[in-house]
């Protein structure tokens, strides 16, 4: 699929519903202070710096789902960009001519896809106010919906699941313009015989968080989206199967290890979406693993993503009681996560070995606070050693929410149930900028990672399109005189959020690089937009997940 995070060790995780009764019973363990830090104050006491540079660079971010665009392209904004694959799915009598490209490829993967609007629909039903305050929550909408259109067209039966258009292998080795490629469109399809639970959980979660954000705007489509989001949650628990062992194929593109965390991330999309006591019992059902990976959010692990959902219900007394056997369990998982984020002051058994330079580990961006031994091998073990942007801005989207969670709640002070470190509001928020600094520029290379964004960003981009002059036509094999090209790429992919340093390599500003460093995607944009957005303006965030009455 395109996306280096694919061979991640997922774990079933402790997240019972998942740790996040949490807060709740977190409270148990959680020391609560009056809040002294008005929204007035906010900027001061936080040292944000000029807002307008995040203001610019969402504005930019927001770009990358306008490069990535297939089909007819209507009000088409990035010049260089025309119609393309125009006849995706008719041999299936499917219209799959829409959707966006997984990334540099020209593959359109339904995961991918899913995982960047299931993103996209949490951060509009977060922070829609201040996106719009920016002028930036109709182009999300938009570009949600050119997603969910396509997603809507993959299911065309209950039990059937259009999963991947395009052949990797042959994908792979062409180097072509989007709107020239000729070459053969083949079709993944999941049934009951070769199911795809993975795919088709991730999915229904993109359309039920989808459905709570057209709620208002257009009823109609709002339900036809929870309408297929209930029928695929039943086919992926239904039938069990991930996608890589119906099609062996796939595993040499994208390799999930279980689909145990896109059940629970749908599970709790639909709860949130439906108040179905259903979804809750499936959640609780799943909700025991490996507390080593228990704080993972990533491209193939939303384990951490259902976290925060369920801490959600909780913290603003939303969520149906529990007894109290589940409460024990979801206080561990959920205290975990949080006090394994690496924010605030380092700890007295903080590990002094760095890992490479990302803001996740190492200590000129920040100090790391590894109080656990399973974290240390978390850190070993877990993180995929490509891809590493989705990282910063992963946590730094999850730090920042939780940051807002306490403040709507007047809470300033976490205290860890294990080490007794106890995790201020503003050590979350700080953390959060501190990605964000990270990706647009305060990093090792002193070079935004965000294409289009400050006076050095990526020249050598790993994009087809971007890489091919606009007036040049080549076929599969003509155009790769344009990957091993040594010159800037012709045409700006803007917005986009390259795929970054290697863990164990140098980072190589070029398309032809190891692991595809310069590489963007779709889901990394999705991440940095949740990131931006709630950096922007300090308007609260509601009680409930709901999209502003107007957008």
């Amino acid at each position: 699929m395109g996306l280096n995070d694919s061979k991640h060790r997922k774990s079933l995780l402790w997240v019972s519903t998942i740790g996040l009764v949490t807060f709740i019973a977190v409270f148990g363990y959680i020391y609560f202070e009056k809040s002294h830090i008005t929204i007035d104050n906010a900027d001061k006491v936080y040292n944000l710096h000029d807002k307008k540079k995040y203001i610019d660079a969402l504005q930019i971010a927001m770009q990358f789902f306008d490069v990535q665009k297939a089909g007819k392209l209507e009000n088409n904004k990035i010049e260089w960009r025309g119609d393309s694959s125009l006849d995706d799915g008719k041999e299936a009598n499917l219209d799959l001519s829409k959707g966006m490209y997984d990334d540099g490829s020209h593959m359109k993967s339904t995961y991918t896809m899913s995982s960047t609007a299931a993103i996209l629909s949490w951060v509009i039903l977060e922070y829609g106010a201040r996106m719009k305050s920016v002028n930036q929550l109709e182009p999300a909408c938009d570009s949600l919906k050119w997603i969910t259109d396509y997603l809507i067209n993959t299911h065309p039966e209950p039990n059937k699941l259009c999963i991947q258009v395009g052949d990797p292998d042959v994908d792979h080795n062409c180097w072509e313009r989007p709107e020239t490629m000729d070459e053969a469109r083949t079709l993944l399809i999941a049934n009951k015989t070769s199911p795809a639970s993975d795919i088709a959980a991730e999915t229904a979660a993109a359309l039920a968080s989808a459905s709570m954000v057209f709620k208002i705007k257009d009823p109609n489509y709002s339900e036809e989206l929870l309408h297929h989001a209930e029928q695929l949650f039943n086919f992926a628990y239904g039938f069990q199967k991930m996608a890589n062992n119906s099609f062996p194929d796939m595993a040499n593109y994208y390799k999930n290890s279980n689909d145990i965390d896109e059940i629970m991330w749908a599970s709790v999309w639909l709860y949130h979406a439906t108040d179905d006591a259903k979804y809750r019992m499936i959640m609780l059902e799943y909700r025991y693993g490996d507390p080593q990976y228990q704080d993972m959010f990533s491209f193939t692990n939303k384990l951490g993503g259902a976290e925060h959902l369920w801490l959600r219900l909780h913290l603003f007394g939303t969520a149906p009681t529990v007894d109290a056997g589940e409460e024990d369990s979801l206080v561990v998982a959920y205290n975990e996560f949080l006090c394994n984020l690496p924010v605030g002051p380092e700890s007295e058994d903080a590990s002094t070995a760095r890992r490479y330079d990302d803001p996740m580990f190492s200590s000129t961006t920040l100090e790391l606070r590894l109080p656990h031994a399973s974290k240390r091998a978390m850190v070993a073990s877990g993180f995929e050693p490509s891809n590493t942007n989705q990282y910063p801005a992963a946590y730094g989207f999850i730090a920042l929410l939780c940051s807002d969670y306490m403040l709507a709640t007047k809470q300033e002070v976490i205290t860890c149930t294990g080490s007794g470190n106890q995790m201020k509001r503003k050590d979350f928020y700080n953390f959060a900028l501190k990605q964000a600094d990270y990706i647009l520029g305060e990093n090792k290379q002193n070079m935004s990672y965000l294409i289009g964004f400050g006076s050095k960003y990526p020249q050598q981009v790993y994009h087809r399109g971007s890489s091919i002059p606009g007036d040049e036509n080549p076929s599969c094999k003509e155009g790769l005189k344009w990957l091993w090209s040594s010159k800037p790429n012709p045409n700006v992919a803007t917005g986009g959020l390259i795929g970054g340093q290697c863990t164990a390599l140098p980072f190589n500003n070029s398309r032809v690089t190891t692991l595809k460093q310069t590489e963007p995607n779709i889901f990394n944009s999705a991440l940095l937009v949740g990131l931006l957005s709630g950096l922007v303006s300090t308007t609260p965030v509601g009680k409930t997940l709901t999209p502003p009455t107007k957008l």
